[in-house]
């Protein structure tokens, strides 16, 4: 089978240096994680916004993710939309006819299988609204855990390619004292916020709050396994995104038309 990872940035990120190795330590990581048969694809986008700046940059971000999947879609069997906030799910489930899994959901979702309750840890205080309002989509908010569930570690995107490097130096710390204080509160387990942090830690070999035995959870290695489940299903039993309502396409030559209008196509 085949997956598409789609990216939400361009290789090269404005203001991170050397954001080529923090894509190759991530592309190997999830390549590692698949199974023995799978492939993964990974696509990055030609054009971004500084999306983390304001809803408004992340509504133009969207648009080059969006079509940035729908370009990638043949020849894929499932795809993965590379953020924890899930920017652009709902309109690519709509829009693709392959399964697509959001980092956040998967996550949040594996975290409801593995304890009674979780809280994530993410890295700018500014995302916690979107996740405040993802959690509420996707009906998870019983499962949180009843003190600030949403967290910040506030890691600088400049030291992302280096945490990959030094994950024990760079990572862990920020995150341990944060998810630390998340355990005591109660968490029985503590969900990555973040599609880079998360194989950082991993990659350090930071799987559980030290001293405890609450997991730390990868959520983007959680949404790989996701995708591979749901290609197979498609695959063998024809199980895909329900497309009765919410997720129904316009018909493809609209759907193309409209596209090519805007030079998409």
């Amino acid at each position: 089978m085949k997956i598409l990872v789609q990216n939400i940035s361009t290789r090269d990120i404005p203001g991170v240096p050397d954001a080529e190795k923090m894509w190759m330590a991530l592309e190997e990581h999830m390549s590692g994680l698949a199974f023995s048969g799978t492939q993964v694809d990974f696509s990055y986008l030609h054009k971004a916004s500084y999306f983390v700046a304001s809803q408004y940059m992340e509504l133009l971000n969207n648009v080059y993710i969006l079509d940035g999947l729908i370009a990638g879609e043949e020849g894929h069997d499932a795809a993965v939309i590379a953020c924890f906030n899930d920017p652009g799910l709902q309109e690519a489930r709509e829009s693709l006819s392959i399964p697509v899994i959001g980092v956040g959901e998967a996550g949040m979702l594996l975290a409801c299988m593995l304890g009674r309750n979780f809280g994530v840890v993410t890295v700018r205080k500014k995302f916690i609204p979107v996740l405040e309002e993802n959690v509420r989509r996707y009906g998870l908010e019983s499962r949180l855990i009843d003190r600030e569930p949403f967290r910040s570690c506030e890691l600088d995107e400049k030291l992302y390619p280096a945490m990959f490097e030094l994950p024990a130096k760079i990572a862990v710390p920020p995150f341990e004292e944060v998810a630390r204080k998340m355990v005591e509160d109660g968490a029985e387990v503590v969900v990555v916020g973040c599609a880079s942090l998360g194989p950082a830690l991993s990659l350090g070999g930071y799987n559980q709050v030290e001293g405890t035995r609450v997991p730390v959870l990868n959520a983007t290695a959680a949404a790989l396994k996701f995708a591979e489940a749901a290609a197979s299903l498609k695959v063998n039993l024809g199980l895909s995104t329900s497309k009765a309502l919410k997720y129904q396409s316009l018909p493809r030559p609209i759907f193309d038309g409209i596209r090519q209008s805007l030079g998409f196509i």
